[in-house]
């Protein structure tokens, strides 16, 4: 039996695959496009607001509001507060210990900036408040790496507060804009153009790990050497 081949030539075939990386551009240009305008949607106020669980959120502790670094703690605090949502005023979670259930508090803090964040142009810490930051290196689990943040130093400054989580307004839906948008993600992750068009928007696929700094074990005593200054293992 003979395998059948197009018959084009190479020319052609270069021209059809260039044609093909143009439209998969265009059709996330297009994704792109549509994103942008349902975010540009305006919110709309609600007639009758409700409440959906709770919110705990950090303010200043007593004693820092009413001293004289008041406004510039309220600043930071801005800059580096986190939000949480959660079902019950307890903000708790259940865990088994020892074959027993039991409630524990979930952890909140401060944000802490990586070193990409912290040395990125768009931070937005001043140099007064970056003096209040110290550096700790922290384990990513995922990643088997050690990662450094910038960890705000006094964070007793701040205590939690907890209040009703009140929906006020909702985003104006676009029935024609959400169609558009399921058609065009569809397209695009159902014949697996995404890896595709992210290596045309940004010359690579992301690879996770390979953007990550080499563990110790993992370097070779070689490496960066010129070939004839490596000594042959055979003469040891």
């Amino acid at each position: 039996s003979q395998i059948f081949m197009p018959n084009f030539n190479i020319p052609q075939l270069f021209n059809l695959i260039q044609d093909f990386d143009k439209q998969l551009i265009q059709l996330h240009s297009k994704l792109q496009v549509l994103r942008d305008a349902k975010r540009a949607l305006p919110m709309i106020p609600l007639k009758e607001p409700y409440q959906k669980g709770w919110k705990r959120t950090f303010v200043l502790r007593e004693d820092v509001r009413i001293s004289k670094y008041a406004t510039f703690y309220e600043t930071l605090l801005t800059k580096i507060n986190s939000v949480m949502y959660w079902q019950n005023k307890t903000f708790t979670k259940t865990r088994r210990r020892k074959r027993k259930k039991v409630q524990e508090p979930i952890e909140q803090t401060l944000k802490s900036f990586s070193l990409r964040e912290w040395e990125h142009i768009k931070n937005p810490l001043t140099e007064a408040e970056r003096k209040c930051f110290h550096t700790e290196k922290h384990w990513l689990k995922n990643s088997d790496v050690f990662e450094i943040y910038y960890v705000f130093n006094e964070p007793w400054r701040y205590v939690l507060k907890i209040e009703p989580h009140i929906i006020a307004e909702v985003k104006m839906l676009d029935e024609v804009l959400e169609q558009q948008i399921g058609e065009l993600k569809k397209l695009i992750y159902n014949n697996n153009y995404g890896h595709k068009i992210e290596k045309l928007n940004k010359g690579r696929v992301s690879n996770w790990r390979r953007d990550l700094p080499e563990r110790p074990w993992e370097v070779s005593p070689h490496k960066n050497k010129a070939k004839h200054t490596i000594p042959d293992a055979s003469e040891d």
